[in-house]
């Protein structure tokens, strides 16, 4: 399958390149792959020299391209391409290049525009048009099983917890209005602790040969963007992403970072905190979440502005209308003119959840289409933190 996207990506040009995998070399590092061989492909170009594909001496039939076999080969390098091709669809190509191989591009910062969201809560899904937010603290605890119980049962057969919850919460703003290219970057404070338990179970007790194919792949981060992705058929770029307790908040920005750059028409940026293993061990200082947070560069139903911290003091001021949303502690309003103006925290509407990050702008921007005309999320993250405003249009 892999030779083949290569076949048809460079096209007449394919018999002519040189194709290599270091996995064979070096194993296979999970979520690690992609990084490790990108380093690989920069020291090859740095040393003029492609590394071979230790232990392959006769390619199948359909895996026929110009594999380098036995010994690493000299050759004249201006540019590589390291692919990673991972489960559900998660793939990415990355171009290496030597200084001059190509003219630098301008690059022209879109803005970014919220669509549509939705959250799960304990009393159900709610979307930004919703006329019944809780106005008061949410209890620790696992969502409802019913959340999940619109989801088709033999397509969502080999899907967990969290992927079936956020399959629900993307599904309550899918199907969309257009044919338009819809993608996904889903976050998740970590990978998959229940399944990986039972697996290792399994083998530890029954013996490798036990070990279940079919349930490998959902032990990776990444399984979660690439089942929703598949399940709601949306036929965008796929991605995970990872910030423990700012799961929500990694999921936002990087969404936000690719809708500026124009990269995808469209993108889901979402996050799930889903009840576990992890979460019953501690179970008063966690809440089960689920957001989703559609985001397009063309206008929407607000406007999503980044405000650098240290420039507040001297943005406009806040109208009658305007709000704070603040996920996580913070003093930043101190000493601006958005001193007094009351602030919501984010944990009092939805719980103690690494989903905030998502699920305070889908509320912010639900507050937008009731008529606020601005609202300054403050995002806490293990980088410092990050101010968001979302503007009506």
């Amino acid at each position: 399958m892999e030779v083949r996207a290569i076949r048809q990506a460079l096209g007449s040009a394919f018999d002519r390149v040189l194709v290599s995998s270091t996995k064979g070399q070096l194993g296979h590092s999970l979520g690690a792959a992609g990084a490790v061989e990108a380093a690989l492909t920069a020291l090859a170009i740095e040393q003029q020299r492609v590394p071979p594909t230790a232990g392959l001496t006769t390619p199948a039939a359909d895996c026929q391209a110009h594999h380098v076999l036995g010994s690493s080969r000299p050759t004249p390098l201006r540019a590589a391409l390291s692919n990673s091709f991972g489960f559900g669809g998660l793939d990415g190509v990355i171009v290496l290049a030597r200084p001059a191989f190509a003219p630098d591009r301008e690059t022209v910062q879109k803005t970014v525009w919220v669509h549509g969201g939705a959250t799960a809560l304990h009393d159900g899904v709610h979307d930004i048009h919703s006329d019944r937010w809780p106005s008061s603290h949410v209890a620790a605890g696992p969502l409802p099983d019913d959340l999940t119980t619109g989801l088709d049962p033999a397509r969502a057969r080999r899907l967990g917890r969290a992927e079936r919850i956020l399959a629900a919460v993307v599904g309550a703003v899918h199907p969309l209005d257009d044919e338009r290219t819809t993608g996904i970057v889903a976050g998740k404070p970590s990978g998959n602790p229940d399944a990986t338990s039972r697996f290792l179970d399994r083998v530890r007790l029954r013996g490798p040969r036990f070990a279940s194919p079919a349930d490998f792949p959902n032990l990776m981060l990444s399984s979660l963007a690439g089942h929703v992705s598949i399940y709601q058929r949306l036929q965008g770029l796929a991605l995970a992403t990872s910030s423990t307790g700012q799961a929500g908040t990694a999921s936002l920005l990087t969404a936000c970072e690719l809708v500026a750059s124009g990269i995808p028409d469209r993108i889901f940026a979402t996050a799930v905190d889903p009840w576990g293993m992890v979460a019953e061990a501690n179970p008063t200082q966690h809440t089960e979440a689920a957001a989703a947070l559609l985001l397009d560069a063309t206008p929407g139903i607000a406007r999503l502005v980044f405000i650098d911290p240290d420039s507040l003091p001297t943005c406009p001021g806040p109208s009658a209308s305007s709000k704070v949303l603040q996920v996580g502690d913070s003093q930043v309003l101190d000493g601006t003119p958005w001193r007094d103006v009351h602030v919501t925290r984010a944990e009092d509407v939805f719980g103690p959840s690494a989903a905030l990050g998502v699920a305070a702008v889908v509320l912010a921007t639900a507050w937008v289409a009731a008529g606020a005309d601005r609202v300054l999320v403050l995002l806490s993250s293990e980088e410092g933190g990050a101010i968001v405003s979302v503007d009506a249009p």
